[in-house]
């Protein structure tokens, strides 16, 4: 009957120290390693949420561009039609004058011209009303475009302030990235300055010549 295989060399404390020791960096060096991934998946979450911010901001710009250029076109609107309708009463008031002259001539073109030109000023009135209320439509639409661009104004500054404290968090977290790496690097040279320890006691001359002495060891356990 063949004799069973010899069991395996126990290690010694020195050895299983070592073994504890090297096991208990590995797992370090894996959780440093998640910890690294973990604080890359942020520094990039943080890189979106900058960019989004940015293009909010353009937004906003963009939009109190175009509503200084709708209130400028208003006002502009609003002294044009308050030209015309000056122009208007001008004549108005040169053709009514005309009329008074003509009275003796002839009442009756007279009485027709004064109607007409009843109507036309009553019709001048209601459209400087119309005018007036338009004015005052614009003056309303100025004033909510002002209260706009106040609020987006302040909305504005708030975004500068919330990417002001984000690029604070973005830098604290790639120092924190820094220092993290460091510590990677430190664990990853004591690792190999382990092994390497470890590799020279097993290649010894005092290890060989006691592998005798181990056996018989295993052998009496």
């Amino acid at each position: 009957m063949s004799s069973s295989p010899p069991n395996p060399p126990a290690a010694s404390p020195d050895i299983a120290q070592l073994q504890r020791e090297l096991a208990a960096k590995t797992d370090l060096v894996q959780s440093v390693r998640k910890e690294l991934i973990r604080s890359q998946i942020t520094v990039l979450e943080l890189q979106d949420s900058i960019l989004q911010k940015e293009t909010d901001k353009a937004d906003a710009v963009s939009i109190l561009g175009q509503a200084e250029l709708v209130l400028e076109d208003k006002i502009n609107t609003i002294f044009e039609l308050d030209r015309v309708l000056n122009a208007k009463i001008t004549t108005l008031q040169r053709d009514l004058a005309a009329a008074e002259q003509a009275h003796a001539q002839d009442r009756q073109a007279r009485d027709d011209i004064a109607n007409d030109l009843a109507r036309k000023l009553d019709h001048a009135n209601r459209e400087l009303g119309a005018a007036h209320t338009l004015a005052g439509s614009y003056a309303r639409e100025a004033s909510d475009a002002r209260n706009t661009l106040a609020s987006t104004t302040r909305d504005l500054a708030n975004c500068q302030a919330e990417l002001k404290k984000i690029l604070g968090e973005l830098a604290a977290v790639q120092n924190e990235l820094g220092a993290t790496r460091i510590r990677l690097q430190s664990t990853d040279d004591s690792r190999a300055a382990l092994e390497h320890e470890l590799t020279t006691i097993r290649n010894s001359l005092a290890w060989k010549i006691t592998a005798p002495l181990r056996a018989i060891t295993r052998q009496k356990l």
